[in-house]
This record gives structure tokens, sequence and C-alpha cells, in this order.
């Protein structure tokens, strides 16, 4: 997509030629591309866990209907089940709570960049007002 590179790059440009906070927005952009390619990652090792998820609870049905037709392995089947079900429950806890980690921090981020632009936004507004002073008030 050689026009979506070009506005791109345009855009990126013009930021970059606006000083200060226009760097800090170009920053602020790539801040957020590589926080959206974290977050798709961690979607996609998510839907990846639900498919083995969901190939693991097949398996489950497949061994509970052989197991009721065997009398004699029916605990033994409900063992196993109980097993997979319990370190199953685990590896959903544990995700969950890492899912959960990573979007507190990826929260944290965005209000540390926000802090961040807020002060340079603050400091280019002060220094612009002591320009403005040693210069007799001329915009």
């Amino acid at each position: 997509m050689p026009n979506v590179q070009a506005t791109a790059e345009k855009t990126a440009d013009f930021y970059l030629s606006q000083g200060t906070l226009g760097a800090t927005c170009v920053a602020l952009a790539l801040f957020i591309v590589v926080l959206l390619a974290v977050i798709r990652h961690l979607y996609k090792d998510i839907q990846k866990l639900h498919a083995e998820r969901l190939a693991e609870q097949r398996a489950m049905i497949t061994v509970i209907e052989g197991a009721r037709d065997a009398h004699g392995d029916l605990k033994e089947a409900l063992r196993g089940v109980e097993a997979t079900l319990g370190a199953r429950a685990q590896a959903l806890s544990d995700l969950s709570h890492q899912v959960e980690r990573t979007a507190q921090d990826a929260r944290h981020g965005f209000a540390n960049t926000s802090q961040m632009a807020t002060g340079l936004v603050e400091m280019v507004r002060d220094l612009r007002d002591m320009l403005r002073g040693r210069s007799g008030g001329a915009p």
C-alpha cells in the first residue's frame, strides 16, 4: 500500500517539523502502534489457547462416551477428567491473571504517556511565554 505509506511519511514529516510537540505526537503514535501489536499478539495467544481448550473438550467428550459403555473403567476415566478440568481451571486462572496484569500495565503506560505529553505541552507553553516576555510581547 504505497499510498498509506506515503501518507504516513508526510504526516510524520509534518509533525516532526512542528518541533517538540510534533516529535511527542510521533512518539505517542509509535507507542500506540507497538501497544496494539502486543495486544494483537496476546489476542492470538488467547485464540490459540481457546482452540486447544476446545480440542481438549472434544477429547473429553469422546472419553466420557467410551467410559459410559465400559462399566469397569468408568471411575478411572472420571478421575482423569477431573484432573484435566482442575489443570485447565488453573491454567485459565493463570492466563486470566496474566492478561489482567498486561492490561493494567498498558493502562499505566497510557497514563504515564499522557502525563508526559501534558508536561511537555506545559514546558512548551512556559518556554513560549518566556520568549514572548523577552521580545516585548509579540507573538
